[in-house]
């Protein structure tokens, strides 16, 4: 083959991302993967903070708020696949990208199968016996929910192997499902049962919670939230950006924090805190059997459950398909993971490789274990987002932002330079810090796993980079 040959075959194969995606793709893509957080965290949260449960939702959503006017600006102004990676990159150089993809990546490969169980989850609202049940394989005891939920992901695969047009299609129609169904229980539940007496009667400060467990709560709380850079992940298949992502990403925060407070407060005024606790499998579903016309009302909401939640290990896909693919293409990690589908132009490779190590997971069939990882790394990179818009702010000052986090404060600097800093975004490097200080103090699996995945990571990094002849650092 002579090079004049091989090269236009290579250029043949450098397709590129499709702009399919406007408004409702977008924030359907972003409340696919955070909508279902409640449906999730709701059980969780109570475990540990009792009856005070919207009290660490409110808190929690302080942190998803700043931080998500953090991504609102940067993804509207550097819309490209990768979201976090790319900001940190952007703003710090080649090892900060890393530590926020790599990040990322851990927190998107646990969604997968974490969100495909919980969707089996609510199916046990019909079927009880699916979420106690295992079966013996040999002398390992897998559970059947666990693979139940790793048979409906294998389809998830190939849906996301054809394109992310069809996967949004998917998104938009069970969004649209969640919010008709959140609304209807909001609606009937205050209208008629909720009883704010009850909920003040639930919380014993010192008892129930203890201030430990309350903490910890706060932390298991985020995960309500954990997700909000779906929407910046997939900016390079939106249309019109800067506008796009902007509108939808700010329409999501408003969302999302509306409906984990309420839907809590709800819940607490309603249902005693221990029967919460006890059905972490599907926690809304019991909250809609206390109300009126529950007979039809709760089945409707396990419905909704099954399908927002499997809609939401979608998006996980999505997102860690999207942010492998920039961190290869930026030489993050091996190029192997960038080569794009010559039909489909989707990232085949990084789908089925991270996909099927969810599928792994989800044989588990174990939350718990699941729940302990899954914020410890989104913490890390939204960290560094925050950190990165900061900076870029003051090294990148006359760029086009189609729009800025209001709230900015100029500190005076040396030499007579002034700091441009966004409040929303400090506040969001202190809050998410601290949370995620307190999953590293609380949390000894999640701990332990988190700082083994960053450590295999960064080796892996390391190899790469020496084995390339490239610096580890660049800018």
């Amino acid at each position: 083959m002579t090079p004049r040959t091989q090269k236009s075959k290579e250029e043949k194969e450098q397709v590129s991302l499709v702009r399919t995606l406007g408004f409702w793709g977008s924030f359907g893509m972003g409340f696919a993967d955070i909508g279902a957080d409640i449906f999730l965290a709701l059980g969780v949260v109570v475990v540990w903070a009792m009856g005070a449960a919207p009290l660490a939702f409110l808190i929690a959503s302080i942190l998803y708020a700043c931080t998500g006017l953090s991504y609102t600006e940067l993804a509207s102004t550097y819309p490209i696949a990768g979201g976090g990676s790319v900001y940190a990159r952007k703003a710090f150089g080649d090892i900060a990208g890393f530590i926020a993809g790599w990040g990322l990546l851990l927190d998107y490969t646990i969604c997968i199968p974490l969100f495909a169980l919980i969707s089996i989850g609510y199916l046990g609202f019909f079927f009880p016996t699916i979420i106690f049940a295992h079966i013996l394989i040999g002398p390992f005891p897998i559970s059947v929910m666990g693979m139940i939920a790793a048979i409906l992901m294998v389809f998830l695969i190939f849906l996301n192997y054809l394109g992310i047009r069809e996967s949004a299609n998917l998104n938009i129609v069970f969004v649209t499902l969640c919010l008709v169904g959140l609304g209807l229980l909001l609606v009937i539940g205050f209208v008629t049962v909720w009883n704010w007496a009850f909920l003040l009667s639930q919380i014993q400060w010192g008892v129930a919670p203890t201030v430990s467990s309350f903490l910890y709560s706060i932390s298991v709380a985020t995960v309500s939230f954990i997700g909000l850079e779906s929407i910046s992940e997939a900016a390079e298949e939106t249309k019109n950006p800067g506008k796009t992502i902007t509108r939808s990403t700010l329409a999501l925060i408003v969302c999302i924090i509306f409906f984990t407070v309420t839907v809590s407060l709800l819940a607490l005024g309603i249902v005693p805190w221990p029967l919460i606790a006890e059905g972490t499998a599907n926690p809304l579903a019991v909250v809609a059997s206390y109300l009126p016309w529950a007979f039809i009302l709760a089945p409707f909401i396990a419905i909704i459950g099954v399908t927002i939640s499997y809609v939401s290990a979608n998006a996980g896909i999505v997102g860690v398909s999207r942010v492998s693919y920039e961190m290869s293409r930026s030489k993050l990690i091996p190029q192997w993971f960038n080569k794009l589908h010559s039909k489909y132009r989707t990232p085949y490779r990084s789908i089925v490789l991270f996909s099927a190590i969810g599928v792994g997971f989800a044989f588990l069939g174990d939350l718990n274990l699941l729940v302990d990882l899954y914020a410890f790394g989104a913490l890390i990179s939204y960290i560094m987002v925050n950190l990165a818009l900061i900076q870029l702010r003051n090294t990148q000052p006359n760029i086009h932002r189609p729009w800025r986090v209001p709230g900015t404060i100029t500190i005076p600097w040396r030499d007579g330079n002034k700091i441009e800093v966004p409040l929303p975004a400090a506040i969001g490097v202190i809050s998410c810090a601290a949370v995620w200080l307190i999953v590293v103090l609380f949390k000894e699996f999640g701990r332990l796993a988190g700082f083994v995945w960053f450590l295999v990571g960064f080796l892996l990094y390391v190899i790469y980079r020496k084995s390339r002849g490239m610096s580890l650092q660049t800018h």
